[in-house]
This record gives structure tokens, C-alpha cells and sequence, in this order.
């Protein structure tokens, strides 16, 4: 999946973060690098989009979720 040039920035116009409580640090990863969001509906990728890298969709995901397996 794709991963930004720079590395993955902090979320800033998200409002949400999938499955994420508010102590935890968020980032935008493309969707896939995101294991919370295995399970999030269509309101919750509204609300946590963001674009990686200026071109692809991304998500809001808490730092922990990135790059996990199951």
C-alpha cells in the first residue's frame, strides 16, 4: 500500500479516528494500512477521511492500528 513520502503525517481536519479513544496519537495511512478500519462503516470513513501522499484515499488511524497484523 501506499505510504507517504515523508512518512505518516498527523491527522488535522479528520474528526474522528477509527477505533481510537482520545489519548491516542492518529495519523493518516492509506486504508488498508489501518487495521481498525477492517470493521468501519461507510459515516465512520466520512467522518476519518484524509489523503496520503495527495492523491490516494486515506484514513485517520490511531498510531497502534498501523501496520498491524491480526
Amino acid at each position: 500500500p501506499p505510504k507517504a513520502d515523508a512518512g505518516d503525517k498527523e491527522c488535522s481536519k479528520s474528526t474522528f479516528a477509527v477505533g481510537a479513544n482520545e489519548n491516542v496519537g492518529r495519523v493518516c495511512v492509506y486504508l488498508t494500512r489501518c487495521y481498525a478500519a477492517r470493521t468501519i462503516t461507510s459515516d465512520d470513513y466520512q467522518k476519518s477521511y484524509c489523503i496520503v501522499n495527495n492523491r490516494y484515499a486515506g484514513v485517520c488511524c490511531p498510531r497502534d492500528d498501523v501496520d498491524r497484523k491480526p
